[in-house]
């Protein structure tokens, strides 16, 4: 048995590098780290190299980021609240088999058990969100505190509980309208009809 085996295998060893990966984040892991984003240490990353960050990303402690073999895309000026935890894959159940025994390499993909998650600008995750996998959350969304996000969330509305449900709109139409017009280019505006269908749509959500 080498020396190099043994010290991999050493509970000191392996807690001090659990630590580092924890407290210190390279941007060099990610597949995007835009200008001026950032994560508070500590965090939890996997497949980092599948997970962008926008330009001016705020993503506070103990954030999980599990994107093992779908994507996390942050675009630009997300803030997210301490304790938010994103996955992008579920476990396989298969008769005969313990899930903990069922790997990767071995994942029945046609299940689509992985999927992209995606965030929108001008997103805010207040505490202790979950967001699980094949979620798209709109631009200028509001996520309340301990909310469990499990379907597509409407851009500029509030969405709380557990699973999550847009319960209103954070502004009206108009100040939306004057608010896209002061940071978007105009072909990336939604207009007054887009917006005004998504809001009767969510009103009629039960």
């Amino acid at each position: 048995m080498s020396i190099l085996y043994k010290l991999k295998r050493n509970l000191m060893v392996r807690g001090v590098v659990s630590l580092f990966r924890r407290y210190f984040v390279r941007k060099s892991q990610f597949g995007k780290f835009g200008n001026d984003a950032r994560i508070t240490p500590p965090c939890a990353l996997s497949g980092a190299r599948n997970i962008s960050l926008g330009e001016g990303c705020v993503i506070g402690a103990n954030a999980l980021l599990y994107a093992t073999n779908a994507r996390i895309v942050f675009k630009r000026h997300v803030v997210a609240a301490q304790g938010l935890h994103i996955v992008t894959g579920a476990h396989e159940r298969r008769i005969g088999r313990f899930c903990a025994t069922i790997t990767e390499a071995e994942k029945d993909h046609s299940k689509k058990l992985d999927a992209d998650v995606f965030v929108e600008e001008d997103v805010w995750f207040g505490l202790d969100v979950h967001v699980m996998p094949g979620v798209t959350i709109g631009r200028g969304a509001t996520i309340g505190a301990g909310a469990v996000v499990t379907k597509d969330i409407p851009p500029y509305c509030v969405a709380v509980g557990v699973p999550a449900k847009p319960v209103e709109f954070y502004w009206t139409v108009e100040q939306i309208l004057e608010h896209e017009a002061q940071l978007y280019p105009e072909d990336e505006r939604y207009t007054r009809e887009q917006l005004e269908k998504i809001m009767i749509q969510v009103s009629q959500v039960p």
